[in-house]
């Protein structure tokens, strides 16, 4: 700061850049800041569930997955504007941190469950998030045998994004997929086909 022209604490008053509101995600040009602007559980026009767990593989024994898919396997294609619920169900004994590039989320509640006859069954009520996990996050702990749901609203770009367990172990195996983001224009209002996109319907489905 020493050979800025005007270091951050002595800058003019009127040289000083206000937040702008762009969606609650943009802050003051030094500093970085991101305002919370809570999302509404009800604006969400898609709810994705993503089971962690260890399946067979006949080389290695085992691999971690998410959904029993892999990198190359595609299912998620978010549009561009659209505000989702994800949901995380670690179906393993082992904690995951699930990142997620591109966007950065709200944990909306955790909840534990069992596995009873291979189905998923809640045990518990949903829990708020502690305040320490109040705020915007890109990573979230989901314990052994948790269902951890959280909100994001997809806006800034349309591309391939990982999403994945932070432990590195895991993501080396199949526990790093990708999604896709889309713009609205060209695919969730049916321009490349000339009919309008069902996408609230075919969730993951082509264009959708």
């Amino acid at each position: 700061l020493r050979s800025c022209r005007h270091p951050l604490n002595t800058r003019p008053a009127h040289d000083r850049q206000r937040p702008r509101d762009l969606g609650g995600k943009v802050g003051p040009r030094f500093g970085g800041v991101r305002f919370l602007v809570d999302f509404d559980e009800g604006d969400a026009v898609v709810t994705r569930s993503f089971e962690l767990r260890k399946m067979s593989e006949p080389c290695a024994g085992s691999m971690w997955m998410i959904n029993d898919l892999g990198w190359d396997e595609i299912t998620e294609f978010p549009v561009l504007g659209d505000t989702e619920v994800w949901n995380f169900v670690n179906r393993s004994g082992t904690v995951h941190p699930m990142h997620l590039h591109l966007e950065m989320f709200q944990i909306l509640d955790r909840q534990p469950f069992d596995v009873v006859g291979g189905e998923i069954v809640p045990v518990g009520p949903r829990v708020p998030p502690a305040a320490n996990e109040a705020g915007w996050k890109d990573t979230v702990a989901v314990q052994p045998f948790e269902i951890v749901r959280v909100i994001v609203r997809f806006e800034d770009y349309a591309g391939l994004y990982p999403y994945h367990c932070h432990i590195l172990e895991h993501e080396d195996h199949e526990m790093m997929r990708q999604f896709e983001t889309r713009p609205r224009a060209i695919f969730a209002d049916g321009f490349e086909t000339g009919g309008t996109c069902e996408w609230s319907a075919t969730v993951g489905g082509p264009g959708c």
